[in-house]
């Protein structure tokens, strides 16, 4: 599965739009299904050029006698099979181009169904944390008016959005924005759906396990304004010290079958369930006051991502901790980090007084009447009980077993990448990564980059395969005490260089794994058999023991998910202009991972590259 669909939005984000956004003309309601911009299909990729990236892709994880046979396999899928399932893919694509509606792209069912079809929870297999820069001015700091002033910027950018006033950016795709206003996961047996409010006038706030509805638009369109919001933020923590708590947050975070059978019997047994429920699903958003106040990148961090409470995990939610550290996590299935950096930064940026290098957010008019918190209301029977205490357990011992640690690397920025080692500051981060796993565990694994390809129309993301050869041969070269400093930062140069070609290749929608997902299905919707999809080495080429995702933009300092496999690590990372933040997951029931050894030997392949920098 793909991890988080991340990619690299470069610091000088305002520099890159500010003189390019254009504004085209376009129906809100239509986003998801008109390509108003008349954006390129994602394409399928030539077979051949696929099938010669995936070998070359192979030969870094491979030793040479896997190769060799894993190479035999591959040619005789090339001659024999595969041009019939190619052949059927491309007709397959061309005939839903014509129908101009759903599937957009040639594996899109697929993708969808990757996602809402996972049975596991989704608040650690899925759905990824963004932690925010602390405030840069003190009169923005605390809760309720970090709440309120971020809030009232989203209730903005809402308005712009829906208002056909949102700046496009050249070139990029936009048909997600119309899933970041009012959608919700609900859970179903074999596969979820997704329910959209866009015309929602409330948010919900949920404070020590206590659900609230707040009304922020009137009905005449009117938002609260940010002075009214904090009140009514600081209502909710006062004024309901003695309401009891529920904890059917908690349901949200388990299997999927599970909470859909657990949300049918809370939605039946009771109107006010089915009402409080559906008040939640139709939100514009989640507001999350939390009673922690972090102090540490750590401590930050795991509570972003694996807090046991006061979370709704099938709605994106931001996070607002009671020292004024605010982040969001993500409900993931519907959109990408393309997305969210871009309304987050139009947010961030208005709260802030800057430059976003778009169009400035609408003056709306707006109302200093405090909107009255309504605490949304169960009537839970003893099953219903019973089967919270189940999920908290549950939640509880999931979270607990994710050993998540951050790295502060100060030694290096994406200047020092960039300007003195003249190198790829994201290469550069994927061969030390390559390097900490083979000095901690011996060997160069399957290591999965997301890239985005929102340069088509529905584009999501593309495979970065970044165990290059090349970054193999660097490790040998490194780790080979015969070889000069000059021959090490050599390979390490061209190590950063082959990452770069893949990236780019990737961000052409001219990568391999969204093209073998194709074929694969295609296959076998077709009845067409052949070994290679079932062969170990290719299960070996897409398991992830790495996965990895760079988010690197000036209001993002931290950046957390899940391994997604059991013995994997989860790589979270911001190149930013003083440092190098990079978050590290995996699982502590796991006896061959050990997430604090694993960064240390990123610190270390830092340090011992840089000594090879320094000398050059």
């Amino acid at each position: 599965m793909s991890r988080s669909g991340l990619s690299t939005l470069g610091r000088g984000v305002a520099r890159r739009y500010a003189s390019s956004t254009v504004q085209k003309p376009y129906n809100f309601y239509r986003l998801y299904e008109e390509n108003h911009l008349q954006l390129q299909r994602v394409p399928i990729p030539d077979l051949k050029q696929t099938i010669q990236r995936y070998l070359h892709s192979m030969k870094g994880i491979l030793n040479e006698t896997e190769y060799a046979a894993h190479e035999k396999l591959v040619r005789d899928f090339e001659n024999t099979v595969g041009p019939e399932v190619q052949k059927k893919l491309v007709e397959t694509d061309q005939a839903d181009a014509r129908l101009g509606k759903f599937p957009y792209y040639y594996f899109e069912k697929c993708w969808d169904e990757g996602y809402l079809a996972q049975r596991e929870s989704i608040f650690v297999n899925t759905n990824p944390f963004f932690g925010f820069n602390k405030p840069a001015h003190k009169k923005l700091g605390g809760q309720t008016k970090m709440a309120a002033l971020f809030l009232s910027a989203y209730l903005k950018w809402v308005h712009k959005l829906k208002s056909g006033q949102m700046d496009a950016e050249p070139g990029s795709d936009i048909s997600q924005f119309y899933a970041q206003v009012g959608t919700a996961r609900l859970p179903r047996p074999i596969q979820d759906v997704l329910t959209y409010a866009p015309d929602s006038r409330h948010v919900v706030v949920i404070h020590e396990n206590k659900i609230f509805k707040l009304e922020v638009i009137t009905a005449d369109g009117k938002h609260a304004s940010p002075a009214a919001l904090e009140k009514a933020m600081e209502n909710i923590i006062s004024d309901f010290k003695s309401a009891p708590q529920t904890e059917i947050c908690a349901l949200s975070g388990e299997d999927r079958d599970w909470w859909a059978s657990q949300r049918r019997q809370v939605e039946e047994s009771s109107p006010v369930n089915a009402a409080s429920l559906k008040d939640i699903d139709s939100a514009l958003f989640v507001i999350c006051l939390d009673s922690a106040e972090p102090k540490t990148h750590d401590e930050w961090v795991n509570v972003g991502l694996l807090a046991t409470a006061n979370r709704w995990y099938d709605k994106s939610e931001i996070i607002v901790c009671k020292n004024g550290l605010m982040g969001i996590l993500f409900e993931h299935s519907h959109s990408d980090g393309m997305t969210w950096i871009r309304w987050i930064g139009e947010c961030w940026n208005h709260m802030h007084g800057t430059k976003s290098g778009f169009s400035p957010l609408p003056n709306v008019p707006t109302v200093d009447a405090v909107p009255t918190p309504q605490l949304l209301k169960w009537e839970l029977n003893e099953a219903a009980l019973q089967s919270i205490e189940k999920a908290k357990k549950s939640v509880q011992a999931s979270m607990s077993n994710v050993d998540l640690t951050s790295l502060e690397y100060t030694a290096l920025s994406r200047d020092t990448l960039s300007k003195k080692w003249k190198v790829s500051p994201d290469g550069a981060a994927q061969v030390a990564y390559n390097l900490a796993h083979s000095i901690v565990h011996g060997y160069q694994p399957a290591v999965y980059e997301s890239c985005s390809t929102r340069n088509f129309f529905h584009g999501r993301t593309e495979t970065i395969r970044a165990a290059t050869p090349e970054a193999k041969d660097f490790i040998y070269t490194f780790l080979d005490k015969s070889k000069s400093a000059s021959e090490k930062w050599a390979k390490f140069v061209a190590a950063t260089a082959a990452h770069g070609e893949r990236a780019r290749e990737a961000s052409k929608a001219q990568g391999v794994d969204r093209h073998m997902l194709g074929l694969s299905n295609m296959a076998s919707v077709a009845g067409i058999k052949h070994p290679l999809f079932s062969d170990p080495l290719f299960k070996r080429g897409k398991t992830w023991r790495l996965s990895t995702s760079n988010i690197t933009t000036p209001y993002i300092s931290y950046f957390a998910f899940g391994a997604v496999i059991p013995d994997g690590y989860g790589i979270g990372y911001c190149l930013l202009n003083d440092s190098l933040q990079i978050s590290v997951s995996s699982f502590k029931d796991n006896p061959t991972t050990d997430t604090k050894k694993f960064v240390n030997a990123i610190a270390t392949s830092f340090e011992e590259i840089g000594k090879l920098a320094a000398n050059h």
